[in-house]
């Protein structure tokens, strides 16, 4: 295998229901169908903020595994300035062409519905590892909106600068590949932060290919990153939704600047 470079679970607790004899299973469900719609309508939903001209988007897989499912874009930024907070909106397709998931519903984890950072001329992945999708999944396809600060332009050789802030660089180093019995296939790398930004929550994505195929994906948080000495590295696990084995691993970190 040649490899090239804190997975954030939504857990489904049980809900145990107590039926009357006169409500039946069918109706509790149909009810509690009718509250969680309202819910999400009521949560609201993201835009992109507008056309994105210089971020590209490439490949774009669906992967699935032990029951989950996963989507992962491929993003090029042709713009000579880096761009932050970049929005990607997807929406999964049945394949009867119905919508079973969409990611823009207000209140998500970040990492779900943006690429914090996106180097000038660089190419990166972004995974949403949780797709939750209502139906059969089959198609994805993408929405890329306007970085919301707008694009970075490089400063010299150091940090470019926006409001302040640093665009950091964060390395990704000593990658291997395993797996477990009940948790499946995962990642292991070491993360650096060589900048003086420090980063908390900082998503890596990852993906599997075997050849120019994507087999696998996922993506994880690391909690804390300081912006010099030995608290500036950490160690990652990511895990992986589909089946990596004989694939070779990219890894995307996005830290924010």
């Amino acid at each position: 295998m040649r490899v090239t470079g804190l997975l954030t679970v939504m857990a489904l607790g049980a809900l145990a229901l107590t039926l009357s004899a006169c409500e039946s299973t069918e109706s509790e469900s149909a009810r509690l169908g009718r509250e969680g719609a309202k819910l999400i309508a009521g949560a609201g939903t993201l835009g992109t903020g507008g056309a994105n001209p210089d971020v590209r988007v490439g490949q774009v897989a669906l992967v699935q595994g032990s029951g989950r499912t996963a989507a992962a874009v491929r993003l090029t930024n042709t713009g000579a300035g880096a761009q932050l907070d970049v929005p990607v909106l997807i929406d999964v397709r049945s394949p009867q062409g119905a919508s079973v998931y969409r990611n823009d519903i207000q209140g998500l984890e970040p990492s779900l519905q943006q690429m914090a950072l996106l180097p000038a001329h660089a190419s990166g992945w972004w995974v949403d590892d949780q797709v939750l999708a209502s139906g059969t999944p089959s198609s994805v396809s993408v929405r890329v909106g306007a970085a919301k600060l707008g694009a970075v332009r490089a400063v010299g050789a150091g940090a470019a600068r926006v409001a302040g802030a640093g665009v950091p660089q964060v390395q990704v180093s000593g990658v291997t590949l395993g797996s477990q019995e009940l948790v499946g296939p995962y990642v292991d790398a070491s993360v650096v932060n060589r900048s003086g930004v420090p980063q908390h929550n900082m998503p890596v994505f990852a993906v599997a290919l075997r050849g120019a195929r994507v087999v696998a994906a996922g993506r994880a948080l690391v909690g804390s990153l300081a912006a010099s000495g030995a608290a500036s590295r950490a160690s990652l696990r990511l895990y992986l939704v589909g089946s990596p084995a004989g694939a070779r691993i990219e890894l995307t970190p996005a830290p924010a600047a």
